[in-house]
């Protein structure tokens, strides 16, 4: 952009790989595609991983929520959201218990 104003032919966003915030956006296939390819996950690992992807956003969650207080700006959506992640992660632990027996 320049002079606030989006350029022709330029991508923004996602898309350009960069996020909303003009920081280098995380992808995952930004790694050896080999290395993603080389053994197939079960279902039991990808459980597992979903899991683990899930503490992750909470806890992110809870950093966001933590700075909405910390700067006096209104938490009942976030607050909101983080219960139903929780949830979420009750519920994906419940079938991962019954993946495993």
């Amino acid at each position: 952009m320049v002079n606030g104003k989006p350029q022709p032919g330029r991508r923004y966003g996602r898309a350009s790989g960069k996020g909303y915030d003009g920081r280098q956006a995380r992808r995952p296939f930004d790694e050896d595609p080999r290395a993603l390819m080389s053994k197939p996950e079960s279902h039991l690992e990808m459980a597992a991983r979903h899991i683990a992807e899930q503490q992750d956003r909470i806890a992110r969650q809870k950093r966001l929520l933590a700075k909405l207080r910390r700067d006096g700006h209104p938490t009942e959506q976030a607050e909101d959201l983080l219960r139903d992640m929780e949830r979420l992660l009750l519920q994906m632990q419940r079938e991962l218990e019954m993946l495993s027996s």
